[in-house]
């Protein structure tokens, strides 16, 4: 399971980080939306915290990290 931090932004355009979200994104969605809703902020989305997400294969992952692979050329 992954682990979710949501973003908001205050009137002023400050960003606002929400923190003690659920562990299934649906319900943290959820969560962050009405906590942003109830302190007045403009909801802006949900991130993954980096390093609990799980799957993938190692490759994938170095892929998808945009780390250099084992037979890349490097510059």
């Amino acid at each position: 399971m992954a682990t979710y931090y949501g973003l908001a932004l205050t009137q002023e355009g400050k960003s606002v980080i929400i923190e003690n979200l659920a562990n299934d994104y649906p319900t943290a969605y959820r969560d962050a939306e009405e906590y942003a809703a109830r302190k007045g902020l403009y909801f802006e989305g949900l991130r993954i915290v980096k390093g609990t997400q799980k799957g993938g294969s190692t490759m994938q992952k170095r892929f998808t990290s945009g780390e250099p692979t084992p037979r890349a050329k490097r510059k």
